[in-house]
């Protein structure tokens, strides 16, 4: 199977649309409080407890609860009971919000859940998602399907705007899903991003740079590059500079907890 997968149904990209700055406003909240925070921020429309600070994503037992963002983002909130409504078992309903040039880095997920994504806006290709060696720009309003055990992550690369999109989590024992979901996937050439190659100048680029630590983890987003070989680099990078800086990228390469 595929990494990664666009299904059948799609959702009213204008009504999603017009909820993001709902969406940005919750983050505007959030940064007030964790003056610090920056990169990637996420908030749960539905989780165990309805809780709005209930940020945990182990699996459990029962239904999901919507929280109160839920009622702030009814868009977005009735894809994810059209989700239930399709079998899907859902866990954990997610807003994630990358800024200008951020990236969640390229992980594996922490816990086997059947990963459902729906973009709330779109900026061209600049909202791109890498899994493995592939890279893909999602549309507003589109559903689409993540194996989780692939090195994958997201990442914003424009210098401006925010992307926004719906992660959803459902538990694989408990969920009926539908037959599209079980059909073998599809990257729709459409949606596929060709990324020109990195050339040797631009190693050296990066490698100048300052903190060439953004840059390098960004740089499978940009570059014809797998997640591996640029956690590689980074490490090279780290190594004669700061050891013990290179020795926590080589243990958290495509590793998504940073402990």
């Amino acid at each position: 199977m595929a990494p990664a997968g666009r299904f059948p149904l799609h959702f009213d990209a204008q009504a999603l649309g017009a909820e993001v700055p709902e969406a940005l406003a919750q983050v505007a909240a959030i940064r007030a409080h964790w003056p610090d925070l920056t990169g990637w921020v996420n908030f749960p429309l539905f989780n165990e407890t309805g809780a709005p600070d209930d940020l945990g994503l182990a699996l459990y037992t029962g239904a999901a609860r919507p929280t109160p963002q839920a009622e702030r983002m009814p868009a977005a909130a009735a894809v994810v009971g059209r989700l239930m409504a399709e079998g899907f078992a859902v866990q954990q309903a997610r807003i994630a919000v990358l800024g200008p040039r951020e990236a969640l880095r390229c992980h594996v997920d922490m816990y086997a859940a059947d990963r459902l994504i729906v973009p709330l806006n779109d900026q061209g290709d600049a909202f791109r998602h890498v899994f493995g060696e592939a890279c893909v720009a999602m549309r507003a309003g589109e559903l689409w399907g993540v194996a989780g055990h692939v090195c994958h992550g997201a990442a914003h690369i424009a210098g401006t705007g925010h992307r926004v999109a719906l992660l959803v989590d459902a538990d694989p024992r408990a969920s009926t899903a539908p037959d599209w979901y079980h059909a073998p996937w599809v990257v729709p050439a459409e949606s596929q991003v060709a990324r020109p190659a990195l050339t040797a100048e631009k190693v050296n680029e990066i490698n100048r740079l300052d903190d060439a630590e953004p840059a390098w983890l960004l740089a499978p987003f940009e570059y014809d590059l797998s997640p591996e070989a640029a956690y590689a680099a980074l490490v090279a990078w780290w190594t004669p500079r700061d050891p013990e800086r290179a020795a926590y990228w080589a243990r958290h390469a495509c590793v998504c907890v940073p402990t």
